[in-house]
């Protein structure tokens, strides 16, 4: 058995760091201005999804800033642990509700950002120019719609862990080793007016520990 986007010390497993994927977007948001910085989580008994808002958290407290327990809304999706478009699209129209409403939103998956998108559109709400938007994964579809968003390598992560499984049936007796993946900030239109396409700032690889 090899886990993905999963750990525990007894196997092998690929993961990406979840929790500074949450504060770099986090900390983006912060850094080009936004201060009222809502969040549309998962489930919340989705490991990955705590871990970013762990994240998020950090990054609004190295800013001075208290997390707003109002601005954070939980999709009640039952499907995917929540994420799924229609999971963020219901979330967003309850973050608009809000009043005041948030000035930027991290949300922890680009399919959940697809619904949220829609919703904001939906209230006549302009993207970035009154409200700034990030995402989490990088699916394909996502550059096609200019979401910026926090890159996870998820073809060079299925790999890795097909080598894995392969090594371990080989040799049975290998010490456990856990990969966790760097998540890489991916700039477009969502949020920053101005920033160019594609501009990275983290590195690819964490760290290998055994």
């Amino acid at each position: 058995m090899v886990l993905v986007d999963s750990f525990h010390p007894d196997f092998d497993s690929v993961s990406i760091d979840n929790e500074q994927g949450g504060y770099l977007a986090a900390r983006h948001l912060l850094e080009h201005g936004y201060r009222r910085i809502g969040l549309l989580m998962a489930h919340p008994d989705s490991v990955p999804a705590r871990e970013r808002r762990h994240g998020y958290e950090r990054a609004l407290r190295e800013a001075g800033l208290e997390s707003d327990p109002d601005l954070i809304v939980a999709s009640t999706d039952p499907h995917n642990h929540g994420y799924t478009e229609e999971g963020g699209y219901e979330a967003m129209k309850q973050l608009l509700e809000r009043t005041p409403r948030p000035e930027a939103v991290f949300v922890v998956s680009d399919i959940m950002a697809l619904g949220a998108l829609r919703a904001i559109e939906e209230a006549g709400l302009r993207v970035p120019d009154e409200l700034g938007l990030i995402g989490f994964d990088d699916l394909r579809v996502s550059r096609f719609l200019g979401l910026s968003t926090l890159r996870q390598p998820m073809y060079e992560m299925g790999k890795l862990a097909a080598e894995k499984l392969l090594r371990r049936i080989a040799e049975p007796e290998l010490p456990v080793t856990s990969t966790v993946f760097a998540p890489r900030l991916i700039c477009r239109r969502t949020c920053a007016p101005g920033m160019r396409d594609g501009q990275p700032e983290t590195a690819t690889l964490s760290r290998n520990q055994t």
